[in-house]
């Protein structure tokens, strides 16, 4: 069985960002996740100094999502200025690392087929990962009141996120905030009617795609309250992996618990 039939290709940019104080990548991911496994690894967040697992800290850690098919990738200057953003907020500087240089080391890799390139970055790049991808439909849908969830930026933490996903029967929820729509828990919203695509003015995350398709014109910013929702016939769901045309929708019918 090769790399992609495993479906994971990963390439260590920089394996000693993630080995403070012996930390591997399996444990970055669960502690960021897992308080108790900071703990259990005999870790704290001042031990890490500020490495990103809690991102209240001074030193979040995050991750970008870029597409890749048949060799290219997918809007790279609106993943360039989010990432470059985060990075000017939290460490005062723009990203210190080529995102050009690992998207085309991937793209010579894997010419041919869909894949996410996944990136974690911190004050440098720690690792980057490709794998195919292939898009979950999405049928039924939850409405999970969240009002002091914040997502501003793509955080490698979202155990708030995950928190809300877990607690739900439905295939996908619909964060709620003081009565109004925001975002899924993987991607941006569009709700259609016979009057046009209307994309929640309050997102938690200003998605790549989402910024782009405003840009378009091809959908509009707009409030949408739960009261309203029964206005619209169909919500898609958009993120730097998942595009309009691709189908992954749901009926407003399909929410489990409309108000």
């Amino acid at each position: 069985m090769n790399e992609v039939e495993k479906g994971l290709i990963k390439s260590d940019l920089n394996r000693s960002s993630l080995n403070i104080n012996g930390l591997s990548r399996d444990s970055l991911n669960s502690a960021s996740l897992n308080r108790d496994s900071l703990n259990s690894a005999g870790l704290s967040r001042d031990s890490l100094n500020g490495a990103g697992l809690n991102r209240d800290g001074p030193s979040p850690i995050f991750t970008e999502a870029i597409k890749q098919l048949d060799g290219r990738a997918y809007c790279l200057n609106l993943h360039l200025e989010r990432m470059n953003r985060a990075s000017q907020e939290f460490y005062g500087r723009k990203i210190d690392f080529d995102l050009m240089d690992v998207v085309s080391s991937y793209s010579k890799q894997f010419p041919k087929g869909l894949f996410k390139i996944r990136l974690v970055y911190g004050r440098s790049l720690i690792e980057t990962e490709c794998q195919p991808y292939k898009a979950k439909k999405i049928k039924t849908v939850e409405l999970a009141p969240a009002d002091c969830l914040d997502y501003g930026h793509k955080y490698l933490d979202r155990r708030e996120l995950n928190e809300l996903k877990r607690n739900s029967s439905a295939d996908e929820i619909i964060v709620i905030q003081k009565g109004q729509v925001t975002d899924s828990s993987i991607a941006n919203l569009v709700f259609e009617n016979e009057k046009g695509l209307f994309t929640p003015k309050n997102s938690l995350l200003k998605g790549v795609k989402r910024e782009k398709l405003l840009h378009e014109g091809t959908i509009v910013e707009k409030v949408i309250e739960v009261s309203n929702i029964a206005e619209y016939k169909t919500i898609r769901f958009i993120n730097a992996m998942i595009d309009l045309e691709d189908g992954i929708e749901t009926s407003v019918r399909n929410i489990v618990n409309p108000r």
